[in-house]
């Protein structure tokens, strides 16, 4: 709940699927487009913020691990420690988990390294109002008619 907090503080509208076999846990209305988020606990370990980006489920007796890559469009990790929260667009998670540095390493390699300011969360939400650098999603239908749900109207209709 401290993300789904954090982003309605920011102003954002956000909403809670119904059910428990998605691949997100919430979506954020953006007026134009939904971000389908999926919120995960970050653990810093030796300077290094760490998260999965995948779910782990028994199939038939096997352990299967599912990337979100077709169920959401972010990763957005909070770390209980820090207070601090992270970003990160599931397109550009690494397979398994994300590592983000929090401070330089202790041999100063700097290639293949992914700085956590890098990924703040301040930064994923300002590449929300860029949609063309954010995931392709559906389109909100703003124009859609209103759905009358009363029984004679739907016993009249069909």
């Amino acid at each position: 709940m401290q993300v789904v907090a954090e982003l309605v503080r920011r102003g954002f509208e956000v909403l809670l699927p119904v059910g428990d076999s998605l691949r997100y846990d919430v979506t954020v209305d953006l007026g134009f487009q939904f971000r389908r988020i999926q919120i995960k606990t970050g653990r810093i370990r030796n300077g290094v913020l760490m998260f999965g980006t995948s779910s782990v489920n028994y199939e038939q007796g096997r352990l299967v691990h599912r990337h979100y890559r077709e169920g959401a469009d972010d990763f957005i990790a909070y770390e209980p420690q820090t207070r601090e929260f992270y970003g990160i667009s599931v397109k550009d998670a690494s397979l398994g988990r994300v590592y983000l540095r929090l401070r330089p390493s202790a041999n100063n390699q700097v290639r293949k390294i992914r700085l956590a300011a890098d990924y703040t969360l301040d930064r994923l939400c300002d590449s929300w109002k860029h949609p063309e650098q954010g995931a392709i999603t559906a389109p909100r239908n703003r124009q859609r008619p209103p759905v009358n749900l009363h029984p004679r109207a739907i016993s009249s209709a069909g």
